[in-house]
Formats: structure tokens, C-alpha cells, sequence
């Protein structure tokens, strides 16, 4: 992916500096990037394998939209509407038996908004959060883990007026962001 923008990314960091130094007077229509984490751990079984005798990735996509829909639900406070996968990178194997952590997390959102649909008529388009989930295998035996599978889901708000932004707790998280809202802009 090619690097983000670092005049956006330092701008969205300088814009969560209050939210880090003063929590309690902050502005309320926005939240911390760790504050939208949600997380799940478990141990891959036989009947998920594949004819490699690996973890078929239908059950890691299965399981990461579902960690994906809870932690857009929780964040947004009214019930997700499935719009889009952005994105699915399988970077290594899951073997069976391999103990896998989901985290989701809330990287970018888009409020209510007119677009313009065959280049004349105005569709108004719901709130919209954005989440990634990174999958990691966990190997306590061996004291490692490694990244497997990382993926993009969009989900509409149709129920929501509006959506609180997601700020950045460090450089590295705005930088993600900031990738990921040019994403959203493309669409």
C-alpha cells in the first residue's frame, strides 16, 4: 500500500491531542481508535479445515465479519447494514489446532451524504463505519505470533443521523486512517 499522506496523518494526530491530554473536556463527537477495539481468541479446529489440510479461509472471513459487524454495532449503537468487503489479504497459512486472535477495529467513518448516482440523480447515503481486522496465530509454546490475514468491511448506519469520528492515539493509527478514508473516497 502506498504510504499515507503525513500532512493528513499529522493533522488528524494534532486533532486527537486534546482527546489524549484532556479526556473529560474533549469534544464528544469523537472517539479514541482504541476505544472501538473489539477482540476475540480462539483455537482453530479439524471440521474448519481444508483439502490442504489447512484452516479454509471461508471460516477466517466468516469469523473476522462477524467480530467486524459486533464492533460496528457496539460502536455505533444501532444495527449495521452490510455494505461492502474492501479488502481480504491472506499473508500466511492457519494451521489446525493454532490459537487465532480477531481484533476489529473502527478506522474510518463517513457521516449522512448526498452522491450522485448516473451523474444526475442525488441519492442520500447512510452513515457509514469502516473496520479492520487483523488476524494473528499465537503460538504461547513458542512465544510468537504472526499477522495471517488482515481485512476491510464497510457497514451502513441506515438508522443513524450521524456517526462519531475516530481519532488516532498514535502516528502509526493515523496513518492507517488516513489509507483507509482514501479507500472510502474511491468508492
Amino acid at each position: 500500500a502506498d504510504p499515507a499522506d503525513p500532512a493528513a496523518a499529522a493533522a488528524l494526530v494534532a486533532e486527537a491531542k486534546p482527546r489524549l491530554a484532556l479526556p473529560a473536556l474533549a469534544d464528544s463527537s469523537a472517539v479514541l481508535l482504541a476505544a472501538t477495539r473489539r477482540a476475540n481468541t480462539f483455537v482453530t479446529m479439524p471440521q474448519h479445515r481444508n483439502t490442504m489440510n489447512r484452516i479454509f479461509g471461508g471460516l477466517l472471513m466468516r469469523r473476522a465479519y462477524e467480530i467486524a459487524f459486533a464492533c460496528s454495532y457496539a460502536f455505533a449503537g444501532s444495527r449495521p447494514q452490510f455494505v461492502d468487503v474492501d479488502r481480504v489479504d491472506f499473508l500466511a497459512p492457519v494451521e489446525v489446532g493454532d490459537l487465532l486472535h480477531l481484533e476489529a477495529e473502527v478506522l474510518h467513518t463517513s457521516g449522512r451524504r448526498e452522491v450522485r448516482k448516473g451523474g444526475w440523480e442525488k441519492v442520500v447515503r447512510a452513515p457509514e463505519v469502516h473496520v479492520e481486522v487483523t488476524a494473528t496465530v499465537t503460538r504461547p509454546e513458542e512465544v510468537r505470533t504472526h499477522l495471517s490475514n488482515t481485512f476491510a468491511f464497510s457497514f451502513a448506519l441506515p438508522d443513524a443521523d450521524s456517526v462519531r469520528r475516530v481519532l488516532p492515539g498514535s502516528l502509526d493509527d493515523a496513518r492507517r486512517m488516513v489509507a483507509r478514508a482514501r479507500v472510502e473516497v474511491g468508492r
